[in-house]
């Protein structure tokens, strides 16, 4: 579901505790890397997979949505096919055995 800002965003997450959260990091109001630490420092969405994606493949951004918890940096596609291959490799991926966040883990097309 989209949320408009990341006060929506972790309003649904406590109500519909979901099982992944794929996350834009240029929000409106508080930014993607924000909203990561506010939801980490909810003792119930510690483990929760979260998901950062962004056309920017700054290092630093990366390394800070890693430093910040996050389990996953997705570079956007810019076409729709790339988007398909992109979002099955990321709802295929055994989350279950994803426990430390790896810059390793960069997922691109």
């Amino acid at each position: 579901m989209q949320k408009e800002n990341c006060n929506q965003m972790l309003d649904t997450i406590r109500s519909w505790k979901p099982d992944l959260v794929f996350m834009d990091i240029n929000m409106p109001g508080i930014d993607g890397i924000e909203c990561l630490k506010l939801i980490r420092n909810e003792d119930d969405f510690i483990s929760l997979p979260v998901i950062m994606y962004s056309t920017s493949r700054n290092r630093f951004n990366i390394e800070e949505a890693y430093n910040c918890k996050a389990n996953l940096y997705v570079i956007k596609p810019f076409n729709f096919s790339e988007i398909a291959i992109t979002l099955e490799k990321v709802i295929t991926m055994d989350w279950k055995h994803i426990h430390q966040p790896d810059p390793s883990h960069f997922v691109v097309q």
